[in-house]
């Protein structure tokens, strides 16, 4: 089984780690953050040949072998972790606001739609035809509405995706990974 796993990181922004591929950003973006976001939601136009595909953060650091992911989910069509603070979209939707994220206009574009919240900093799927075709609903959602993952992925890729609890109930610190700080 071919898995790649991968980050995207624009420059200075975080450490390289040596367990992942690293993906240059594209420039078709004035934002970084867009830029990176770009090979993290179309991973089957990066990696066409893998069986599995795990991004990661590149502020995550693995404490195990992250390819024992697809394992521990299962061998899922998508895997992650449920978000351990909000469980709707509109939850993070105000969330979003409070913490100045994104404008309201782009937040509004998700407003009462269905599914449930997701940790995306760490994301296993299955190269196939029909999780292909979510990640690029999920990026259609990212362009027309916000670029906050957690408010498109529950109604594309959520749909199919097997969702476990993080590990010790912490998304920074547990028996699988610890979390850097970003370095700007």
């Amino acid at each position: 089984m071919k898995v790649n796993v991968y980050s995207c990181v624009s420059e200075g922004y975080d450490y390289l780690q040596s367990d992942r591929d690293y993906v240059k950003p594209s420039d078709l973006f004035a934002s970084d953050r867009m830029n990176a976001k770009l090979p993290k939601v179309l991973a089957h136009k990066y990696f066409g040949s893998a069986d599995y595909t795990i991004w990661a953060d590149s502020n995550l650091v693995f404490k195990i072998d992250p390819r024992s992911l697809i394992e521990f989910f299962d061998f899922p069509l998508v895997g992650v972790f449920s978000h351990n603070k909000r469980s709707t979209i509109d939850q993070e939707i105000h969330a979003c606001r409070e913490k100045q994220l994104d404008s309201d206009s782009r937040l509004n574009y998700h407003a009462g739609k269905p599914g449930r919240l997701a940790c995306c900093f760490l994301l296993i799927r299955r190269n196939c035809d029909s999780v292909n075709a979510l990640n690029e609903s999920w990026w259609s959602e990212i362009c027309a509405g916000s670029s906050r993952d957690q408010l498109s992925f529950p109604y594309t890729l959520g749909k199919v995706a097997t969702y476990r609890e993080l590990p010790d109930n912490s998304y920074s610190e547990n028996a699988m990974w610890t979390r850097k700080p970003h370095l700007r």
